[in-house]
């Protein structure tokens, strides 16, 4: 009798969680089904595209530029691209970059990233449901599913929703390593850890928590674990990991680095020290207020997992919190450079915190389904419920607003692309200042700032080379248009724009509709 009530209700739980999924993927695909042809947003996403195309076209990691070794200057390379001589390139997270290149050779780029952002939720739902029960998996799973930022970020080319996926995988398979005591599973959790890291380099903390998690259930929990399940798993990521170092030091560049840009952890522990200071801040904008609802909501959780007698439950929330310690402590004191002072669901500071968000809809979750089991009090219950689904429509209304402003910003950009494209020759060069992500995947592109700028923003330094006007830039110019190539500059490339026009030796030629290209010829 009681296996012919539970049928129907898993069916449902079944079709609740596909439909969601469903959902989840038609949101996710958003910005790429509205835009016609899809360029970067920033930077990182030129980074992803530009050298995913690099791969799948010519079968390399590494962009060579020729432009730079004919004029031996350094501005012709993708921003932020990580030198290794000779005029070489690379970009980071190599594995992000061979996901994105295997999805172009099959027509699935537009679709990946959504794609391993629903496979994250469905593996959320999976881990939540082994730990607690079905009804905290699916609430999970929403909250987690619809947060703003794991929303914006699933339609974008970043490598932070991949990243994350393979890391709540590694946490399922940790736990199913844990509850059933499988060398499978503790192995499988070692390679998808592995995969992680390929993703994202920070992911190396998901890693070190699984394997503190495992020696923790060696020596202390009931569930006993062996030590050659905790042999396996580190081999497991170790050997593969080695394996991919040696085949990669041939190309002289610093891999394996925490901070995206280089400078190793000597660098990153200066960088702490100097910037301490900025944790509290980064917990009040992130943490607590994103939304506040559910920070506490998730604490209340916490407080109710604590009061029950389940051990394995109590274990995986000590676990989530360490683990959610380990994370804000990688990120939170990076805020005065990298979204930190303009709060938002699409900032840097945001995506870095996707997993902290996973871990607190996990605890929120497990405090709703316990408060809604209280009968007696049908009224406060009626009013929370209320309260959440305000919260909820503020959120998914946040979303849509923020999805509505990327896929205008891209489709303007995108046309502005085409237009580009079918106006200019092939061997166009474009000057630009920031536009590099627009014209990169088409065109050659020159991207630089000037001294002054650097000197007024000294971290822009990061993405740019400096460049003088009247030593470098003019010359330069001068030089490729006497051999024949076509210069181009953008109007949002102010001084450099500006000095051409009112210097009588050259003459600047509008190309696009909305005068943001203009054809720079030197008047004989």
């Amino acid at each position: 009798m009681s296996e012919e009530h539970m049928k129907p209700k898993g069916n449902l739980s079944t079709l609740a969680t596909v439909l969601l999924l469903a959902l989840l993927f038609n949101y996710y695909t958003y910005v790429n089904s509205e835009v016609s042809y899809r360029i970067a947003d920033s930077p990182d996403e030129n980074l992803a595209l530009i050298f995913s195309k690099l791969i799948a076209e010519d079968s390399s990691l590494i962009w060579h530029s020729e432009m730079n070794e004919r004029y031996n200057v350094s501005y012709f390379r993708p921003r932020n691209s990580i030198d290794i001589g000779d005029n070489n390139y690379i970009g980071p997270y190599a594995g992000f970059q061979m996901l994105l290149a295997t999805a172009r050779l099959y027509g699935l780029i537009d679709h990946t990233v959504a794609l391993t952002g629903c496979i994250g939720v469905l593996f959320l739902y999976l881990l939540v449901r082994n730990i607690f029960d079905e009804r905290t998996a699916i609430i999970a799973a929403l909250l987690w599913g619809l947060n703003p930022s794991y929303v914006f970020f699933s339609n974008m080319y970043y490598s932070n929703i991949p990243a994350v996926t393979f890391s709540i995988i590694a946490l399922y398979c940790f736990h199913k390593g844990v509850q059933t005591e499988k060398i499978t599973y503790i192995g499988c959790s070692g390679l998808f850890c592995l995969y992680a890291v390929f993703t994202r380099t920070s992911e190396i903390v998901i890693f070190a928590s699984i394997l503190i998690g495992l020696l923790a259930v060696r020596w202390g929990f009931t569930k006993k674990i062996q030590l050659k399940e905790t042999v396996i798993f580190v081999s497991i990521f170790l050997v593969l990991r080695i394996l991919w170092t040696a085949s990669s030091s041939s190309l002289n560049a610093q891999t394996v680095d925490i901070n995206t840009g280089g400078g190793g952890i000597g660098y990153q522990f200066g960088y702490l020290m100097n910037n301490i200071g900025f944790y509290g801040s980064s917990f009040m904008d992130y943490i607590i207020s994103y939304p506040p609802l559910l920070f506490v909501l998730a604490c209340f959780g916490v407080i109710s997992i604590y009061s029950s007698k389940d051990k394995m439950q109590r274990f995986f929330t000590l676990f989530f919190i360490i683990l959610f310690l380990l994370f804000f402590g990688l990120y939170g004191f990076r805020g005065e450079t990298w979204g930190f002072e303009n709060v938002s669901i699409d900032s840097s500071m945001a995506r870095y915190f996707l997993i902290n968000y996973a871990i607190l809809s996990i605890f929120a979750s497990v405090f709703l389904v316990n408060f809604f089991k209280k009968q007696d009090h049908s009224r406060i219950v009626a009013l929370f419920l209320l309260l959440i689904l305000l919260t909820s429509t503020a959120m998914i209304f946040e979303s849509d607003n923020n999805l509505i402003r990327a896929k205008d910003r891209l489709s303007s950009w995108s046309d502005l692309n085409r237009e580009t494209v079918d106006v200019t020759p092939q061997n166009a060069v474009i000057f630009t200042r920031a536009f590099d992500k627009v014209f990169m995947l088409d065109r050659q592109v020159a991207v630089y700032r000037t001294e002054e700028e650097l000197r007024a923003q000294p971290d822009m330094a990061y993405w740019y080379t400096p460049a003088n006007m009247e030593k470098d830039l003019i010359p330069l110019i001068d030089k490729m248009i006497s051999d024949g190539i076509p210069v181009y500059v953008t109007q949002e490339a102010t001084e450099l724009f500006q000095h051409l026009e009112k210097n009588n030796r050259y003459r600047m030629t509008p190309v696009t509709k909305n005068k943001m290209i203009w054809k720079i010829d030197k008047i004989s």
